[in-house]
């Protein structure tokens, strides 16, 4: 061993170049070209610069127990544990997390919470990657689905409806006086004929 009783011990390259410093009851500094580039303390380590690591990777929370945050390797994964939040802002502002149960999208901060697909479309699946729940596309229509099967589609004068409309209150229509596209209303039940409305500017 190397033991120094009057101060710190000093490894130097070219009687003058860093390369270690080990103090006595405090800090451990190693260099690189005579620059400080790693520094222990009392709470943990500095590292000035960038930092490269291989193989897996903990971040262990001694504060709260089982609220890690790992990079796994084999996987390629950042791998949160249950109710680990990775937050966006200053503030914390956005929130995604899983809480043992669902998967959360938090917007926990100040403003609108705004997807946006600058390449093309936004696609909401369900179970399977080729399941749609929704479809939005700029500039066009959007899209809603009932177990993959489109239901509701937006056009450009309105919206198309695929299959029965059920609805349990009024409907109010409106019609401009200026046009003259007649309006149809036809409603069935069990295959009994119910009311049919004609009307025309």
């Amino acid at each position: 061993y190397i033991d120094n009783v009057t101060g710190a011990v000093l490894i130097r390259t070219n009687n003058t170049e860093n390369s270690a410093k080990f103090f006595a009851n405090a800090q451990v500094e190693l260099y690189h070209d005579n620059v400080k580039k790693f520094e222990t303390t009392s709470t943990g380590v500095t590292v000035t610069g960038g930092a490269t690591f291989t193989g897996d990777i903990t971040f262990d929370n001694q504060s709260n127990a089982g609220r890690d945050v790992r990079w796994d390797e084999s996987v390629d994964s950042l791998e949160f544990d249950d109710n680990t939040k990775a937050t966006f802002g200053a503030d914390g502002d956005l929130q995604i997390f899983h809480d043992g149960s669902n998967s959360w999208l938090d917007d926990a901060g100040t403003g609108a919470l705004n997807i946006r697909s600058q390449a093309g479309n936004v696609h909401i699946l369900g179970t399977a990657a080729n399941e749609f729940c929704a479809k939005f596309q700029p500039n066009s229509n959007c899209e809603f689905y009932f177990d993959n099967t489109k239901r509701i589609e937006t056009t450009g004068s309105g919206a198309d409806v695929t299959g029965n409309f059920n609805v349990t209150s009024r409907i109010g229509i409106n019609q401009p006086p200026s046009t003259n596209v007649p309006l149809t209303v036809e409603s069935f039940s069990s295959n009994n004929y119910i009311a049919e409305f004609y009307h025309h500017n």
